[in-house]
């Protein structure tokens, strides 16, 4: 099948790999000037197992993650390393010592069938221990602590690099600026698809994947929102990301990146000043851990990418529903699922 693709996003890309390794005839559309430039640049570049899940008894999601997470280091180990993650354990209550043993024991029995065999299973350790590794969490490091471990991106960019590569001599068309304006179905007995990008060129395929996230078919943009995470070009003492949650229960992340390190994240509204967005998020983590503010400078890049508010008829459980005849909506993944979902569309698309 001759299939398009609509955003080269990391999605688009692992959607596209797929396709393409199925022997089908695929054609990527980017609206900017460099694949995987926008959302897919700005994140916290993360590969995590569902541990979080958890918390709200999600299995089903947890053992989808930590499927996904096998197959990205298995498919690219020179692009990911294991990452140590910390997080303060509280006195009482279900994210105490006991519980969250309990929970770790199960999650590694999980592990065991379902995910990568190369990744540490978690385990609750002394404050003692957690500070050996993390000397400046004195602050928030009261009582045990949880350590777990995910996966982290070494770089983004070459990581995308080795995927164009591979799509370029699998004879993917790489299309750069090139924005879709309007998709249509030219016949629907047969259920040919034509795509018409900004400067008027048409293009047909037999099937359509959209996976551009915000931008909707007549390109403009659906409900929206920014989401933001606040870099500072200062290393922190340690290989260790540390979660924290504040009073009112939203949790934080400072994750370590070689000389720089990542605070996230935030999410606002499109129009908001992301100045001040950033700002909000720094005094927000302060309140619970006041040492940050001597930690790390005062003045912080940004890192913003643009997600749809509502996955819309893309169910959160499927990731993808079909727009119109032959016209497949995929729900924007994060790293850690991007591989996955791209073998769920390849079958969902053959079987149709």
């Amino acid at each position: 099948m001759r299939i398009g693709i609509i955003g080269g996003g990391i999605q688009g890309l692992g959607v596209a790999l797929s396709l393409s390794d199925a022997g089908h005839q695929v054609v990527v559309f980017e609206a900017e000037d460099k694949f995987a430039s926008k959302a897919s640049a700005n994140s916290l570049k993360i590969i995590h197992g569902g541990f979080r899940y958890l918390q709200t008894l999600n299995i089903s999601r947890l053992i989808r993650s930590l499927s996904a997470q096998a197959m990205v280091a298995k498919k690219f180990p020179e692009f990911v390393k294991p990452l140590p993650c910390l997080m303060p354990l509280s006195r009482s209550g279900l994210k105490s010592k006991y519980p969250v043993m309990a929970a770790a024991l199960f999650y590694s029995i999980l592990k065991f069938f379902f995910g990568g065999k190369n990744i540490s299973s978690p385990k609750v350790i002394s404050k003692e221990e957690a500070l050996t590794r993390c000397p400046f969490a004195r602050e928030i490091f009261k009582d045990e602590v949880l350590l777990w471990y995910d996966l982290q991106l070494t770089s983004h960019e070459k990581l995308c690099e080795s995927i164009l590569s591979d799509l370029t001599k699998k004879g993917v068309s790489l299309l750069s600026s090139k924005r879709v304006l309007k998709i249509e179905t030219l016949n629907d007995d047969v259920g040919l698809i034509k795509v018409t990008t900004e400067g008027g060129e048409d293009y047909g395929f037999d099937k359509v994947v959209v996976a551009s996230g915000y931008q909707s078919l007549d390109g403009k943009e659906n409900e929206s929102i920014e989401a933001m995470n606040i870099v500072f070009n200062k290393a922190i003492d340690s290989e260790c990301a540390v979660g924290f949650q504040s009073d009112s229960g939203r949790l934080f992340f400072l994750v370590p990146r070689g000389e720089r390190s990542a605070l996230g994240t935030e999410y606002f509204k499109i129009g908001k000043d992301p100045k001040e967005a950033g700002e909000i998020l720094l005094k927000e983590a302060a309140q619970v851990w006041r040492q940050l503010l001597d930690l790390l400078p005062t003045e912080f890049e940004m890192e913003i990418g643009t997600l749809p508010a509502r996955k819309g008829k893309a169910a959160e459980k499927d990731s993808f529903a079909w727009l119109q005849k032959n016209v497949l909506q995929v729900v924007p993944a994060k790293y850690t699922t991007f591989l996955s979902v791209g073998e769920k569309v390849k079958k969902f698309i053959e079987k149709k």
